[in-house]
């Protein structure tokens, strides 16, 4: 036997040789399929424990946020009735569908959004949370105020993507769309449609009676005034009082006030550690952010209510919530040193200096605030 013929008897067919790869391929395949449905459990994990775990940067952060933290928000509108007459309701559903923190999402307030306040009276009604979908409903009562409301507003919803670097870039806005509505004036209201009739209220015969003789010149005697013990009584009793509920009310409720200090405190750290980050950028930008991380200290920690507040706002607040006069016009020269960056920057001349000045001022309001009772 030839060594041509051994090759002939340990070569495989055509048909074998084909089918081996194809074998492979689907042993491959199967291999894939198998590792993919392993891991995707721990990847879904993964991602709902970065949406949880990442906390949204002071800087940046715009006036409206939601609070919702995750990505692939998407909201939506729909309305119960498109055509109505002024001061005649509809119910409008807002949904948000996402991958985050969902269930947390606080219901928007559409007071604060101008073109609703302005076309509508605005009411809240029922919200749901729908866990299987990742959506959570918000439920209103709307009411044209006039005839000339054309639609629903869009709505604006600012969320904060985790997976988005630097993060002060992942504040993200999803629109919901306008709703078209048709609003007709109310009808007049024709005299000869009122139904029913007043009527007249009968005069008390004392008003008829003729008074006749001596009871013409009786005078009555004058009121007479409460005495020294009853003025006394009625100046102290009700600060007595108060004082009394007072000291009963913080017996009883002792973690209100606890609570209400871990917060401001925490506000005071995120504050502190927000200025120590920007404290290497360039002037317009240190500037930029830094107004905007004292004014957001400012709303959580004192209430101020301006969304981008001036120097002259920010020292009137102070003022009335208690802080001495010198370190609220101490914090409203910072934050004209932070306009001036802003808009005239060759009149700041050292602004590394401005993240050691809010510092101290943060620390003084802190200690200020910590002094007085909190209630």
């Amino acid at each position: 036997m030839t060594i041509e013929d051994h090759k002939l008897q340990i070569e495989p067919k055509g048909g074998a040789r084909r089918a081996a790869p194809k074998k492979c391929r689907i042993q491959f395949a199967t291999l894939v399929i198998w590792v993919g449905l392993a891991i995707s459990p721990f990847t879904r994990a993964n991602e709902a424990g970065d949406a949880d775990a990442v906390e949204p940067p002071v800087a940046y952060r715009p006036a409206n946020f939601s609070g919702a933290i995750g990505w692939g928000f998407r909201v939506q509108m729909r309305s119960t009735r498109t055509r109505l007459q002024a001061e005649e309701p509809l119910i409008l559903t807002l949904t948000i569908t996402g991958n985050g923190n969902v269930q947390e999402i606080e219901r928007p307030d559409l007071r604060r959004l101008p073109r609703f306040a302005e076309q509508f009276h605005i009411e809240n009604l029922a919200d749901r949370s729908l866990l299987a979908e990742k959506t959570r409903e918000f439920d209103y009562r709307l009411r044209p105020r006039h005839a000339t409301v054309k639609e629903v507003p869009p709505l604006p919803f600012v969320f904060f993507n985790p997976k988005i670097l630097p993060p002060e870039k992942g504040y993200q806005t999803a629109w919901a769309q306008a709703i078209p509505i048709t609003v007709q004036p109310r009808a007049p209201v024709i005299p000869d449609r009122v139904e029913g009739t007043a009527q007249r209220g009968e005069t008390p015969e004392s008003v008829c009676q003729l008074v006749e003789g001596l009871e013409v010149l009786r005078s009555d005697p004058p009121v007479a005034l409460p005495g020294p013990l009853e003025l006394g009584a009625l100046f102290i009793g009700p600060p007595m009082l108060g004082v009394l509920w007072y000291v009963f009310w913080r017996r009883h409720h002792p973690d209100v006030a606890c609570q209400a200090r871990k917060r401001h405190s925490r506000a005071a750290q995120n504050t502190l550690r927000a200025v120590r980050r920007i404290s290497n950028l360039d002037a317009s930008a240190q500037a930029q952010q830094m107004e905007s991380i004292l004014a957001e200290y400012l709303r959580q920690r004192f209430e101020l209510s301006t969304v981008e507040p001036t120097p002259a706002d920010v020292a009137r607040h102070l003022e009335q919530t208690g802080s001495s006069k010198a370190l609220a016009q101490e914090m409203a020269r910072l934050f004209g040193s932070c306009d001036a960056a802003r808009f005239a920057p060759g009149l700041v001349e050292k602004p590394d200096s401005w993240s050691a000045t809010a510092t101290r001022l943060v620390l003084a309001l802190e200690e200020e605030s910590w002094s007085s009772p909190l209630f």
